[in-house]
């Protein structure tokens, strides 16, 4: 999980270039409460699609408004104090849970009789109702956009949470080391996604959200996803991004189901390897995210095989995903130190089937630095 010295870092941070010395900070969205806070609700409760409230003041204090159903998990942020609004027990049914917490704000903000003479928040994510209550306690209408500070801000990662991504490679790379035994002619992709889930619990070692392409190929137009028989000589390409204390990581590789890979299945292969490492010759600050795409689709290009190239060469990870930076060719970000990012290659043919391979990197002052090292190899 996130830690207290980093929270407050970064709270630092987001004041200073937020600016509000004469105003105060109003933060919703779940991710960059946990991002500033450490108060992660689980994915698994009722109260994964909560809606809460963080107030920032430039002093550096902190007011997390919560409800009564998240209990104990919000009294471990890493906060100055957590108000709980009476919202769901034995008394009466339940009200319209965004709407109560809503509510809410506006008592808060009368009961602490606050002044600011300007207020940031996330401005898409602000309802009307959430505006009525600020007027009601006669504090002014936001004029600050908070997200794009924070959305910049998550670019270059902290020491929390590079170690929370790291973790997050370990448990993927315990996933593709055990699928290697696991994938067998005759089973279904369903039947292998349950498999390399149990992996996946046992590895993290806490709850996760299983998110993943379990993809055999070539792909009969047939449904549902997961149905699909892996038979001897198909490819199954095994993606890897599960979400784990908040965070995500995201490495794939692609094996061949029986361990005998054509030869037109083991030049695609070479060709990803190399498009990889084309990629990575690219990687440094100051890099554009469309530079890098390109080198990308020029190993490709130079086989003649570009048009079997039909995706994006990576993208930023962390809080989501994606996020920036894209490596697409409209993208003409610049790669920034503390970005942790992802390459993967990949190559689809009807015949011989889809192949994608990735690795995650962290740009460094001098380059990058991987920190996948699952087996990569068909």
């Amino acid at each position: 999980m996130l830690t207290a010295e980093g929270c407050r870092v970064r709270r630092g941070r987001l004041l200073e270039r937020l600016g509000v010395e004469d105003g105060f900070a109003l933060i919703s969205d779940a991710a960059h409460i946990y991002y500033l806070t450490g108060y992660l609700p689980s994915p698994h409760s009722l109260n994964w699609d909560a809606h809460n409230w963080l107030l920032l003041w430039p002093n550096g204090d902190t007011l997390l408004l919560v409800d009564n159903r998240q209990g104990g998990g919000a009294r471990q942020a890493y906060v100055d104090r957590v108000e709980t609004l009476k919202w769901h027990g034995l008394w009466g049914p339940c009200e319209n849970r965004m709407r109560a917490m809503n509510a809410f704000l506006a008592e808060t903000l009368k009961k602490e009789k606050i002044t600011a003479k300007r207020l940031a928040c996330e401005m898409e994510r602000l309802p009307t109702q959430a505006g009525e209550a600020l007027a009601e306690a006669r504090l002014p209408r936001p004029s600050i956009d908070a997200t794009p500070a924070l959305e910049q801000m998550r670019r270059a990662k902290d020491p929390d949470e590079l170690d929370v991504i790291g973790r997050n490679i370990a448990m993927a790379e315990a996933i593709h080391a055990a699928s290697r035994d696991l994938v067998e002619p005759g089973m279904t992709e369903w039947e292998l996604y349950r498999a390399l889930h149990a992996v996946a619990l046992e590895a993290a070692g806490e709850e996760i959200v299983m998110r993943c392409d379990v993809t055999g190929s070539p792909r009969p137009n047939r449904e549902p996803r997961l149905g699909m028989t892996l038979e001897e000589g198909c490819l199954v390409i095994l993606d890897m991004f599960a979400l784990m204390s908040g965070y995500r990581a995201d490495i794939t590789n692609t094996l061949s189901v029986g361990g005998r890979p054509t030869a037109r299945q083991m030049g695609m292969f070479a060709l990803c390897e190399a498009a990889m490492a084309a990629g990575e010759a690219a990687l440094r600050p100051g890099a554009r995210a469309c530079d890098v795409y390109e080198a990308v689709r020029a190993a490709f290009a130079e086989a003649g095989q570009a048009d079997l190239f039909p995706h994006h060469a990576g993208h930023g990870i962390g809080l989501n995903h994606p996020e920036a930076p894209f490596l697409v060719p409209g993208d003409k970000t610049e790669l920034v130190e503390g970005d942790v990012i992802t390459l993967e290659p990949g190559l689809y043919e009807p015949q011989a089937g889809g192949i994608r391979i990735e690795n995650n990197y962290l740009i460094t002052e001098s380059g990058f630095r991987k920190l996948s090292n699952h087996r990569i190899g068909l």
